[in-house]
């Protein structure tokens, strides 16, 4: 059901793309299913800030229903007295917030990029979800997300096709090593093997206006070599929940309240502030060795759809390589977690990229596993 939020930001959206404020090829409602009266208004709005939007680049257009506000993401942040000569040109019928939205190339990350990580938790001497991993011959490191199991009973690893994947260069068996490479060091566990690479969803690169919005999903499975090598443990806070939460459900842009297990930054707690209205540009920067002699580098921005933005509020939800992280619903009021998405991407605002967990499950044909070793 289309919500007067909803038609605030498609106004907003359409308004910015015809005053070529914003890329105006992807998801730009036409003007005629928009309410008039509020695509006038956001039209004014864009005459009057055009000469201010036009010195940061406006990248995203969001929603959030805390607020009930449109939410418009820029890569460089706006001083007070700009977004406050801006909220003055539109006045109160549609209430906006300013947000900077900078997302640096995404990859399994190396000793530049990756802060110090979180010591890897074992429970029952297993490896736990939310640990550090990577691709046994590259000196990076990404999230165990979660365990998923398939229709014949198969046990798998579940994070990022560009941590375990090379965003799908990795050749079918590659090891999957605990921790990651980037992770090796005397005083932590020895680096095990606990599976294999098996299978990545597509990252299609291109621009969606010529090649049509694809269903990039930046997620991969590692086929686990040992049962009892591994637990659905979260870091040992919290088992992995089964329970998927439905994100397509209105109330919870800026309300829902999540947390997290990742390999750099641990356990944190945040909300997702945002929805996004169209696919949003990322860009991945990845090298692996899929064989002996043979190295693959994929370079390139990738368009993705239906991500969300989750927020701490202050210190970051997820940190350079938390990617493959499982977020979850937080037990609020006495209400069992539920599965949300997975981080794919940071933000410089301390802001993480979601990508929704119920597409990932179905791609795939696999099921979230709990009480697994915990």
């Amino acid at each position: 059901m289309t919500t007067r939020l909803d038609e605030m930001a498609h106004a907003v959206r359409r308004a910015l793309a015809e005053k070529h404020l914003m890329d105006s090829r992807i998801g730009v409602p036409d003007a005629d299913e928009i309410d008039g009266d509020l695509l006038g208004g956001a039209r004014t709005f864009a005459d009057k800030t055009e000469d201010a939007l036009s010195k940061r680049t406006v990248v995203a257009v969001a929603k959030n229903r805390q607020k009930e506000a449109v939410v418009i993401y820029t890569t460089r942040a706006y001083a007070k007295a700009d977004q406050r000569l801006m909220h003055e040109a539109i006045g109160e019928d549609i209430p906006i917030i300013f947000r900077s939205l900078d997302i640096g190339p995404q990859g399994p990350g190396s000793a530049p990029q990756l802060q110090i990580a979180t010591a890897p938790v074992l429970v029952k001497r297993r490896i736990t979800c939310g640990t550090s991993i990577s691709v046994g011959n590259d000196r990076g490191a990404g999230t165990f997300g979660a365990l998923v199991r398939n229709a014949d009973g198969d046990l798998f690893g579940l994070s990022c096709g560009h941590v375990v994947a090379g965003c799908g260069y990795l050749r079918e068996g590659m090891p999957i090593v605990a921790p990651g490479v980037q992770d090796v060091v005397p005083s932590w566990p020895d680096p095990r093997v606990i599976g294999h690479f098996a299978h990545a969803l597509p990252l299609v690169p291109g621009d969606p206006a010529t090649i049509g919005v694809r269903p990039n999903l930046d997620a991969a499975l590692f086929r686990i070599s040992k049962d009892t090598a591994v637990s659905s443990s979260q870091g040992g806070h919290y088992d992995t929940p089964t329970a998927v939460h439905d994100l397509d459900d209105d109330e919870d842009e800026g309300l829902l309240e999540v947390e997290k297990v990742g390999r750099s930054s641990g356990m944190t707690q945040g909300t997702m502030v945002t929805r996004f209205l169209h696919p949003i540009e990322i860009e991945f920067k990845v090298t692996c060795f899929p064989d002996l002699g043979m190295t693959k580098k994929f370079e390139a921005a990738v368009f993705i759809d239906s991500l969300w933005a989750a927020n701490s509020g202050g210190a970051p939800f997820a940190s350079p390589g938390d990617s493959g992280a499982l977020v979850v619903t937080r037990p609020v009021g006495g209400k069992a977690r539920k599965a949300v998405g997975l981080v794919i991407a940071g933000t410089r605002d301390n802001s993480a990229m979601i990508l929704p967990i119920q597409p990932i499950l179905d791609a795939f044909d696999v099921t979230i596993v709990s009480g697994h070793g915990v």
